[in-house]
């Protein structure tokens, strides 16, 4: 009878260990909405690219605390429908604890009334949408206006004074009307606005009626292919301006989306990957960038642009988060609510209550595009 005893309470305490055991080797799941195919295939592609490699290396190393990392990717193909059934499904079904992502404007915008609602905090990843101070919803990259900015104080100092804005009728293009006409205001830059769409295939009538008003140089309000069209129609025009290009046009086949049509002088802010070979020895943010690039290369066999940069640290803030306070998400968005001086491919990340993108407007650099090459503006 005692030894009966002995052995009931020894697999008791087997089965209790072995469920210990279990639980501290269940994966954290993280949540992945980017635009991996479709029309934003170009800026959703590299990120998860990058997010699966952080997390691959990661899990290598040892993972969290020795829990591994489930990274559970939705693609959202650039769709706002898309995404909120991809964010109801990672907060209802698959219980992540973090999400990275969405990606483009509209698709942030879409969820933004989910991520209230769960409480849950989501890393995305653009430079347009601010999420609110004091919620879970945190961003990458600087803020929009501080890119418009540079390229507005580059425009005005070369004694050029009115700028012809040819913008996108969606959110990105919209948006950039709003914060070019305010930050014009502000630096004495007059602002003349056309619209198109992405699906246009001639913007030149648009380019015409910028040029009767006066538009001393361009600025192509819009994001990836609809670029070139900007550019193709420009060149049959013969119109010499400057091309000044939003964010959203910055890509490594830029070259090919412009081969034959490339302007006389196109401007663009973007982030220091772009340009790592001429950034001063002493950059900060030199080492960060050269590591992404050394292991994305090896796992890629390709250069990381500013898209892959955005889905490395994203990914990496929301891991060091759960790392930091165990996925608790009051905890997680306290932790990073409260970063400082995270150095990463992007920017240098300070983040404040008031403020959830958290970099500073030197973030961006400005370079021209010269024989299918980027060139830092100095």
């Amino acid at each position: 009878m005692l030894r009966l005893g002995i052995r009931l309470i020894f697999a008791t305490l087997l089965a209790a260990w072995a469920s210990v055991s279990s639980h501290a080797a269940d994966p954290y799941k993280v949540g992945l909405i980017a635009a991996a195919t479709g029309y934003g295939s170009f800026i959703g592609d590299p990120e998860v690219k990058a997010a699966r490699l952080y997390v691959k290396l990661l899990n290598q190393s040892g993972g969290i605390n020795g829990r591994p990392v489930e990274l559970i990717v939705y693609d959202s193909e650039g769709s706002p429908e898309k995404a909120v059934v991809a964010m109801k499904r990672l907060t209802t079904q698959d219980k992540v604890t973090a999400i990275v992502g969405p990606d483009f404007s509209a698709t942030v915008r879409a969820v933004i009334p989910i991520v209230d609602e769960a409480k849950i905090v989501t890393y995305v990843m653009t430079p347009v949408i601010k999420p609110p101070p004091g919620s879970y919803m945190f961003a990458a990259y600087p803020i929009q206006e501080y890119a418009y900015e540079q390229q507005l104080a580059w425009f005005k100092k070369r004694g050029l004074n009115t700028l012809g804005v040819l913008a996108s009728t969606d959110t990105t293009g919209q948006e950039g009307v709003k914060f070019l006409r305010e930050i014009g205001q502000r630096l004495g830059v007059n602002i003349v606005v056309e619209q198109f769409n992405i699906q246009d295939v001639d913007v030149s009538p648009q380019l015409l009626n910028l040029q009767r008003r006066g538009s001393e140089g361009i600025m192509a309000a819009v994001s990836g292919k609809p670029f070139a069209v900007v550019a193709k129609s420009m060149k049959q025009l013969n119109m010499k301006l400057p091309l000044l290009a939003s964010t959203g046009s910055v890509t490594n086949t830029l070259g090919e989306l412009l081969k034959g049509i490339e302007p006389e002088l196109l401007l663009l802010p973007t982030l220091r990957i772009f340009v790592a070979d001429q950034l001063p020895k002493d950059d900060p943010q030199l080492p960060a960038i050269t590591k992404l690039r050394e292991v994305y290369k090896k796992e890629y066999g390709a250069e990381p642009d500013l898209y892959a940069a955005v889905g490395w640290d994203s990914t990496e803030i929301v891991i060091k988060a759960i790392a930091a306070t165990g996925g608790n998400p009051a905890q997680m968005r306290d932790y990073i609510e409260n970063l400082r001086n995270y150095v990463g491919t992007v920017c240098i990340v300070n983040m404040k209550p008031e403020d959830h993108h958290g970099c500073a407007p030197d973030g961006y650099v400005l370079v021209q595009f010269k024989d299918g090459k980027f060139v830092l503006e100095r």
